[in-house]
């Protein structure tokens, strides 16, 4: 299913402008750094919540190495699954994408990308790795900070657009 990163409306196939805000489907229109960090934000508090009850009902007090894969291994299932999971089956949305009115699309298209795609975007989201993939994102594009960020978004072939003007 296809919308208008402007105004948010269904599309149909192969459409070059909206017929709702007449905008121009050919131009990306990418979504604000600040938008992005704060849906981010916004989708790390249910994670951290669940992460955290799972944590408390299975590790054991005492420091351990044990431990350490456990919240090495439970923060990336829990943050893994919640990216994947809410942008595959919620047209390109997170809980924060959506009070944002963001999407993650296929950067070729703009149209909601294929679950595989959705999967290799959000490998990392989950893990300390998020950061290095920031990282490197911020200096692969200094220049414009309004563009694509995270590297595993050159993989993955997505970038995050707006739905409403």
């Amino acid at each position: 299913m296809n919308f208008c990163p402007k105004c948010g409306c269904k599309l149909g196939e192969s459409v070059k402008f909206c017929e709702e805000c007449g905008a121009d489907l050919r131009e990306k229109i990418l979504a604000e750094v600040y938008f992005r960090g704060f849906a981010l934000i916004l989708d790390y508090g249910p994670i951290f919540a669940l992460s955290e009850l799972i944590l408390w009902l299975l590790s054991d007090p005492s420091p351990s190495l044990y431990n350490i894969f456990l919240f090495l291994s439970v923060y990336f299932l829990i943050g893994f699954g919640y990216f994947w999971l809410f942008e595959a089956y919620n047209n390109g949305q997170t809980i924060g994408k959506w009070v944002f009115r963001i999407r993650t699309v296929d950067t070729n298209t703009l149209e909601i990308t294929t679950k595989k795609r959705y999967a290799i975007n959000n490998l990392v989201r989950g893990t300390p790795l998020f950061l290095l993939d920031l990282a490197i994102g911020l200096v692969k594009n200094p220049e414009d900070p309004d563009k694509r960020i995270r590297w595993s978004q050159e993989f993955s072939k997505t970038i995050v657009v707006k739905t409403i003007k």
